[in-house]
């Protein structure tokens, strides 16, 4: 993806997303349950969040000392031309998320195994020199067997995905893959990202780096 690289105070978290919602019975896996899982449709005015893909539901747990995101339509696709795409602005070392989108998945067949894939990708900037580390961004995926609207009553998390990790590169494609039953017809798919800058503290510490005054941190989510 190509942002703005140079004097915005910009962190971004780049995360394009392939859900991959598909039944797995023994003869192999059906088709794509999900509605709109390009993200390639209508995007639909959501307020206060903003505009969220056409068949999905943005979402957000941020508050108090988190900062908040704004949702729109994107322009980074992992294979099209749109994606949904959240962004957060803050500084320093600020938290921010939790936010993310759903989806209710219908016509399941109950205790059948689904299968859900999540790529996403991250890069970051700021208005000055943050050295090795940056801000750390975590991304998970979460499925409700019970069709639930609820993230907070999810227990079938992937596990997470973390920009400080050192196995991430800058740019790169990342897959997370979630196995979950459906206990009812209907199953929610959560993704949802979160992040913090105590990084860049830690690296002003070491004298690796210094604290934005301010950043974006930019999220986009595609091909479900």
């Amino acid at each position: 993806d190509n942002f703005c690289k140079k004097s915005l105070s910009l962190k971004k978290f780049s995360v394009q997303v392939l859900w991959l919602l598909l039944l797995m019975p023994a003869l192999g896996y059906a088709a794509n349950l999900a509605n709109n899982p390009s993200m390639e449709g209508s995007f639909i005015s959501q307020p206060p969040l903003g505009d969220v893909a056409e068949y999905w539901t943005g979402w957000t747990e941020a508050g108090g000392a988190s900062v908040a995101g704004d949702f729109w339509q994107g322009n980074v696709a992992h294979d099209a031309n749109k994606s949904q795409e959240i962004q957060w602005s803050g500084s320093g070392t600020e938290d921010f998320g939790d936010d993310g989108i759903y989806q209710q998945i219908n016509s399941l067949q109950p205790s059948q195994i689904y299968r859900v894939s999540v790529w996403f990708k991250f890069s970051f900037n700021a208005d000055v020199n943050w050295g090795w580390a940056g801000s750390s961004i975590i991304c998970r995926v979460g499925v409700d067997p019970n069709g639930g609207t609820d993230p907070n009553v999810v227990t079938n998390w992937a596990d997470d995905y973390d920009s400080a990790d050192s196995d991430w590169y800058e740019g790169d494609w990342f897959d997370v893959v979630l196995f979950s039953p459906a206990n009812a017809t209907t199953a929610t798919v959560f993704i949802e990202a979160y992040g913090s800058g105590d990084a860049w503290e830690e690296e002003e510490e070491e004298g690796e780096g210094e604290l934005p005054a301010s950043w974006d941190a930019y999220c986009d989510i595609d091909d479900v």
